[in-house]
């Protein structure tokens, strides 16, 4: 099963909350999905990236980039996206073509 984004279906989720590096680990991880444990590194790689991205996120309201409805509707978004990829890291055979 795919996930909807803002920019079709594919992947993990809404395309729109993600960083610009966020988008080769997502594609690279997804094309690694006939190698479970590469499949699996990179899935890894894209959850400490989604942990790193609410670190920022944090950073960018403490300083007053951002106001916190903003902050907190990304940050929920980030959890889903994180559940996504923790749910496909459990269960990579079925993710394999």
């Amino acid at each position: 099963m795919l996930f909807s984004g803002s920019r079709g279906t594919f992947g993990l989720g809404d395309y729109g909350t993600m960083g610009p590096g966020d988008y080769w680990i997502e594609a690279e991880a997804f094309r690694k999905r006939r190698y479970p444990k590469s499949f699996i590194s990179k899935l890894s790689d894209s959850e400490g990236e989604a942990a790193e991205t609410q670190v920022w996120l944090n950073f960018a309201q403490a300083f007053g980039y951002m106001d916190q409805n903003t902050i907190q509707e990304l940050d929920e978004k980030y959890e889903i996206i994180q559940k996504q990829i923790i749910s496909m890291s459990q269960s990579p055979e079925k993710w394999s073509t």
